[in-house]
């Protein structure tokens, strides 16, 4: 084997692995499985962020990774728990939180991770009604205000929309 294959075969180990007090071998939750997937094919395909990229797994199977992303963004995994669940920060500061889903949460971090997302707020005068986390035209999470702009839109009140990268 050359020298090139072998440092193919070491990129390709997946993420770094905490146990604590959880065996590692046993059968996780099919979502705390689902993170820890995503995680290792995040580490083969982003080697830039493989090196601080780790999951802990806790004594209830619980997996948990933390991945800063630069320029104040941040991703969020948990799953195992009947709490799963993905929060995304901004470079604004602000925090988007939704469900962990095993078939389209992976490909919705994917674009966000590609550039392909946007954090959408909604503004009335110089006061922040409301934001989105949008991908691809699709709403992942709603923060600040959610009933406020319902509210401002069923009374017919405009708001100036603005979007900013979410990366």
């Amino acid at each position: 084997m050359s020298l090139c294959a072998n440092v193919e075969t070491l990129r390709r180990v997946g993420v770094r692995r905490a146990y604590d007090g959880w065996v590692e071998g046993d059968v996780l939750d099919p979502e705390a499985a689902a993170v820890l997937a995503y995680l290792d094919r995040l580490a083969d395909a982003r080697p830039e962020l493989a090196d601080p990229l780790a999951a802990h797994i806790d004594r209830y199977g619980v997996v948990t990774s933390t991945i800063s992303l630069g320029r104040g963004s941040e991703l969020f995994l948990q799953a195992g728990d009947g709490w799963d669940r993905v929060s995304w920060a901004c470079p604004s500061g602000r925090v988007h939180e939704w469900t962990w889903h095993e078939r389209a949460t992976p490909d919705d971090l994917d674009a966000l991770l590609a550039g392909r997302g946007v954090e959408r707020t909604a503004w009335l005068g110089s006061r922040l009604a409301g934001s989105r986390l949008v991908v691809n035209d699709r709403t992942l999470a709603t923060s600040e205000g959610k009933l406020r702009l319902a509210v401002l839109r069923r009374l017919g009140i405009r708001t100036r929309e603005r979007d900013e990268p979410a990366l």
